[in-house]
């Protein structure tokens, strides 16, 4: 430790003798945790307003020095100009390997003696070999390969176009694998935006009154497309939210002066903007405890010819029309908050408040139902998420929670399966306790977003919970009561809408459809909720002929009203994809008539119903079919649950 710190002194004199500066008052200082970092002196103070240091732009390393633009020399690494047309990222990787391998000879030693070496960052950079362990089961696992791929790409693809141009070092094996998997690291975990070389000289080229100058085109592409920026000194600092900072681009230096006063021995630190700590971890190597800015990722891919693609097709062509520019998947936001994020406050409703507002709507578009899809207001709005929604798109609402539900339990038990936590293995590095912190952080999110879609969902079954079993308590204290969207019923409470009368007879004729069902099948069925399925149809069957002589609730009966507005026994729509029920309709159909009890038990329901005669037909059958398949909801594997709105009765 104490001959990298000699190297971080040296680092320090290098920067001042090409005219940097770092105050007085700071010290550079080691932590087995942080590495390197700046601090406040012992027995002194930083008032508001203080410059901490100052980095000559001669010192920075970036894609200018690749092009060698005016002030940013190449220093000796000067690629065929046709090599340049290949972008930043793969030509500055490039760059920063051939600079590394002229050792005590390049412009940069100083700089490059205090990064770590590549055979400490391996081939699967920020994390070794032995870190990956803690990423299995978490979005990270997958993003770091992805980068893996895409930085192998740049690799073999930037090597071949310098081996076409006999670019030596290309051709005899100098540029590595390892090599570029460190200096994209490197460029990854330590950069900063070009925006911190906006007021030099190539940049004032590449501005609109430059466009008659040599390196004008080149100079403003570059700028306009951004490029990372290896600032020495300044790398040192490391991140803290809402740490008050102000970057100052000059002609000549870069530097940053803080905007808060800083104690003895307080650490000094950088504001890189809200970062979760997925982007914190792969980006920069570190995650932090408490990150307000926190979130879980979801990944959602847009099925083809679904209502939500047909949706965004329609808003893109308007986004057209108003002259804005298209909408493309990277730009919608599927997130599901931690309670301190600052996104959380946008809603008033408990259930939205941890979900971004693009998963929300893009799930609850899935989750509707044909007649919701149709609905005038939907229509009208393209979502469900509208302020005039109102009663009838509750059913889609509870849906769409049971939906997040069943993800976020997938996902949960995902971390927590996969966890060496769960082992009782601890971390053994920095990298593996940044990981630790980057997946209990993902388990918190989950398991909160899990407790309020099932606390809902329980609200709306009737299933009462003290809110002083949940570690959640604060959070549901923010928020006055759940949203009321309405009930679901399971066949027993849907049952008692109607009476005991109805009931008695009701069980044994919904036992019969199903036996008959089961024979006519000869197999399993291909939805497991079928027979469930079938249950509610003959009650709802039922309800529907015992409302026309008001003999149900009058609960029931404002429920029926509102089911025969929104579903036209008249155009009743079988979905081809319900082959169960099709193929098994002819045996539902001869239910009423297969056995004795069974004729004598269709007979006794048809005349309390006052339906004397054949009642049990096919265009009853069928609206009550679609009435179940359209109006339940299925939660984490549960029985279908039938919806009912709010009623006031």
């Amino acid at each position: 430790m104490a001959d990298s710190l000699e190297r971080h002194q040296k680092l320090v004199e290098w920067i001042i003798s090409l005219g940097g500066h770092i105050s007085d008052r700071v010290e550079l200082a080691y932590d087995s945790e942080k590495g390197f970092f700046i601090r406040v002196k012992p027995s002194t103070k930083i008032f508001r307003d203080t410059n901490i240091a100052r980095c000559p732009v001669g010192a920075t390393l970036s894609y200018l020095n690749v092009l060698d633009a005016p002030e940013f020399p190449c220093h000796g690494t000067k690629f065929p100009s046709k090599f340049l047309r290949s972008g930043a990222f793969k030509t500055q990787c490039f760059f920063l390997i051939d600079q590394y391998l002229y050792g005590s000879k390049s412009y940069w030693y100083p700089y490059f003696q205090t990064l770590p070496s590549p055979p400490e960052l391996g081939t699967h950079a920020p994390f070794n070999e032995a870190d990956l362990e803690y990423l299995e089961g978490t979005n990270l696992a997958a993003g770091l390969q992805r980068q893996l791929s895409e930085w192998r790409e740049a690799y073999e693809s930037g090597l071949a176009e310098l081996a076409s141009l006999d670019w030596p070092a290309a051709a005899n094996g100098s540029y590595t694998w390892p090599l570029f998997v460190w200096a994209a690291a490197v460029f990854s975990t330590r950069s900063f935006s070009s925006a911190v070389l906006a007021n030099t000289l190539a940049a004032d080229i590449a501005r609109p009154h430059g466009a008659d100058l040599e390196r004008h085109v080149e100079l403003s592409e570059a700028f306009s497309e951004g490029f990372a920026v290896l600032i020495p000194i300044l790398d040192l600092l490391n991140y803290r939210p809402i740490t008050q900072v102000e970057w100052q681009a000059g002609f000549s230096n870069v530097s940053l002066k803080v905007l808060e006063d800083l104690q003895s021995g307080q650490e000094v630190c950088n504001n890189y903007g809200p970062k979760d700590n997925e982007r914190l971890l792969l980006g920069y190597g570190f995650a932090i405890e408490s990150n307000p800015f926190d979130h879980y990722a979801v990944g959602f891919k847009v099925p083809p010819d679904s209502p939500l693609q047909v949706v965004r097709t329609v808003l893109q062509a308007q986004r057209q029309s108003q002259g804005l520019p298209p909408k493309h998947g990277k730009d919608y936001e599927y997130f599901i908050f931690n309670p301190d994020h600052p996104r959380v406050g946008e809603s008033s409703i408990l259930e939205r408040a941890l979900f971004s507002a693009d998963l929300f709507d893009s799930i609850s578009i899935l989750c509707g139902n044909r007649s919701e899809l149709r609905s005038s207001t939907f229509k009208r709005y393209h979502s469900f998420l509208t302020p005039v929604a109102g009663e009838r798109f509750g059913r889609n609402f509870l849906n769409t929670l049971a939906q997040l539900l069943i993800e976020c339990e997938a996902r949960l038990s995902r971390l927590q399966t996969t966890s060496p936590l769960s082992r009782g293995q601890k971390p053994q590095n920095s990298m593996q306790n940044h990981a630790r912190i980057y997946r209990e952080g993902q388990t918190r999110i989950l398991e909160l977003a899990t407790d309020v879609c099932r606390r809902s969902l329980n609200h709306a079954r009737g299933i009462e919970i003290d809110p002083g079993t949940s570690s959640h308590q604060e959070f549901f204290g923010r928020y006055q009561t759940l949203a009321v969207a309405g009930e679901l019923l399971n066949f027993d409470k849907l049952l008692e809408e109607l009476p005991k009368t109805l009931t008695t007879y009701i069980r044994p004729a919904a036992d019969t459809v199903v036996d008959e069902a089961k024979k006519c099948l000869g197999r399993g069925p291909k939805d497991q909720f079928f027979f469930d399925k079938l249950r509610y149809t003959v009650a709802v069957a039922i309800m529907r002929l015992a409302e026309e002589n008001k003999d149900i609730s009058q609960r029931a009966q404002s429920w029926m009203s509102l089911i025969r507005q929104w579903y036209n026994r008249d155009t009743v729509e079988v979905e081809a994809s319900a082959e169960d029920f099709l193929e098994s309709l002819d045996a539902i159909m001869n239910a009423d008539t297969c056995d004795a009890e069974a004729k004598d038990t269709f007979a006794a329901l048809g005349e309390l119903v006052g339906h004397n005669g054949e009642w049990w037909g096919t265009g009853l059958v069928c609206w009550s079919w679609e009435v179940v398949q359209e109006e339940s909801v299925l939660i984490s594997g549960e029985a279908y649950l039938l919806y009912v709105p709010q009623l006031d009765v």
